[in-house]
């Protein structure tokens, strides 16, 4: 555990003491955020990702359909079934794990194929919304820098070896912090879907890279493979929660299991 006094820090309280709990990085491996059966991205790209954007690790690693599609099912158990308690204290525990546990079975195991197409079907989208908005933003660096290799890996090698301030934004393109004011405003304004989703991200990312290097570094390809990996995390949550949701009620209905009154 580790005090925070940095006085940029919000102001401290009952409820925020400024105290850590940071993992050892030798023990990073183990947290199910690292897991490879959890995410898409290994623990070696999140740190070097984390160095280029300064972003927490959370908001950096990719979940797989599968872990997302747990994330939906505990969701609605919680919100949507009535879990028996029972007489001893930890019944109600044993009975949500044991409710979980059949309806993933039978709603989610069986259809992975079908959860993994609306998952690749939602980043596509996604991919088209960041890709179309960062043609205003160029990051490339000069023709020097133009031939360098694309995968994400080599790419924040790169920056991890040689930061030199020259990675910037051209003059004939649109300013950044216009950009991300303009992206913001939408994120505020959109009902929840793609669009938003993307500009919230867009908005994330890049003033995240202009507060770290004070302009914006990375290809416009890095950046767009950031932008959508975590749009993705959210929108792709969103839309296998929503195709699930039927199944899970046809499943509880099979099984006995109570539903909730809606609460308006």
């Amino acid at each position: 555990m580790t005090f925070t006094a940095d006085a940029g820090d919000a102001q401290f309280g009952p409820w925020n003491p400024g105290i850590q709990s940071q993992i050892p990085a030798h023990l990073r491996h183990y947290c199910t955020i690292f897991r490879p059966e959890n995410v898409f991205t290994s623990l070696a790209d999140a740190e070097e990702m984390r160095d280029l954007t300064g972003l927490e690790f959370t908001e950096l690693v990719t979940f797989q359909p599968r872990r997302l599609a747990l994330h939906e099912v505990l969701i609605r158990v919680t919100a949507d079934l009535s879990v028996p308690d029972g007489s001893r204290i930890e019944d109600l525990g044993i009975n949500f794990r044991q409710m979980t546990g059949v309806l993933l079975n039978r709603c989610i195991e069986p259809r992975m194929s079908e959860i993994d197409a609306i998952y690749d079907a939602a980043k596509r989208r996604l991919s088209e919304i960041v890709t179309h908005e960062l043609a205003g933003l160029d990051a490339a660096a000069a023709d020097s820098t133009s031939a360098l290799p694309t995968a994400k890996r080599e790419f924040l090698s790169f920056f991890k070896r040689a930061r030199a301030p020259t990675v910037v934004a051209d003059s004939d393109v649109r300013d950044p912090d216009e950009l991300i004011a303009t992206w913001g405003a939408k994120a505020h304004s959109l009902p929840d879907g793609a669009e938003q989703t993307a500009y919230r991200a867009l908005s994330t990312v890049v003033s995240a890279l202009l507060i770290r290097h004070g302009s914006v570094w990375g290809s416009r390809q890095l950046i767009a493979s950031l932008v959508t990996d975590m749009a993705c995390n959210h929108f792709g949550s969103d839309e296998i929660g929503r195709m699930i949701e039927p199944w899970m009620i046809h499943a509880a209905e099979i099984e006995g299991y109570s539903l909730l009154p809606r609460q308006e």
